[in-house]
């Protein structure tokens, strides 16, 4: 919302707005339960971490560059995933990612994006770093938000899977007599990664015939 003119700007990933801080960004994934290393990024993780290196270069921006302003740097970063709010306590909101060195004045800023539980499935994650506060919702008197400077938005896809289980099989009696009974138990556990309620049914082969 822009002060003193009832109007409102909205920003987009492709790039069209001109805003007054461009930013060059590195991000890559944290996740030490990652699979793939290129963008799409695959994880078993639903509660997926990345790193963001956002680069301040305003001087060089079309807003800025016949200014002769310098390059701020980037103080904030916000993050949003497209199925929601990227984590369960800011419902509807963007999050404000944590900086990973509290040095004043470092450019480029280095961020930790830390989502929470997502569904499985491909996912968006988009975000946009800032120069100050970025105003928040409850700014509603005059002079009682922030102007603060903002890139435009960007985004990457990422992709949760489930988890992988293993199956482990013990008998009740080892070395049973011929023609004699015995009881199996299969034991699932489930992988890392999102885990849904127990479902399915467990079947015993001896080769091809079912045992039950």
């Amino acid at each position: 919302m822009n002060y003193n003119d009832a109007t409102l700007t909205a920003i987009g990933v492709d790039g069209s707005q001109a805003v007054p801080l461009t930013i060059v960004s590195a991000i890559t994934p944290s996740d030490p339960l990652l699979l793939s290393t290129a963008a799409p990024y695959v994880t078993r993780n639903a509660a997926a971490q990345f790193t963001v290196a956002a680069t301040s270069a305003s001087s060089t921006s079309s807003v800025c560059s016949s200014l002769g302003v310098s390059d701020p740097p980037p103080t904030e970063l916000y993050y949003w995933v497209d199925n929601g709010s990227a984590v369960s306590d800011h419902a509807a909101q963007w999050a404000m990612a944590s900086k990973t060195v509290a040095t004043a004045g470092q450019n480029p800023g280095v961020f930790n994006l830390a989502l929470t539980e997502q569904s499985m499935g491909l996912h968006t994650l988009y975000y946009f770093a800032a120069y100050r506060d970025v105003g928040i919702t409850g700014s509603t008197l005059p002079g009682s938000g922030n102007s603060s400077g903002i890139s435009n938005l960007q985004k990457i896809m990422y992709a949760v899977l489930p988890a992988t289980n293993s199956t482990t099989l013990i008998a009740d009696v080892n070395q049973q007599n011929d023609g004699s009974s015995a009881t199996f138990t299969a034991t699932i556990t489930p992988g890392a990664g999102p885990v849904s309620a127990p479902a399915g049914a467990v079947y015993f082969y001896d080769g091809s015939t079912l045992l039950g």
